[in-house]
């Protein structure tokens, strides 16, 4: 029973630690708004919609 009690807390912990590390990750990897922005521009100013 303790086997099982271990494998569950073993498997919650990484899990835990999965999420964590991905929010981390997931923080560094943000541009600013302002950068977006002006991609989002280029892109409109190059889309020729052809009806």
């Amino acid at each position: 029973m303790s086997k099982l009690l271990f494998l569950v807390s073993g498997l919650a912990f990484a899990a835990a630690y999965f999420v964590v590390s991905n929010q981390k990750q997931a923080a560094l990897n943000t541009a600013p708004v302002s950068d977006l922005a002006h991609k989002l521009q280029d892109a409109w100013a190059d889309h020729h919609t052809v009806v």
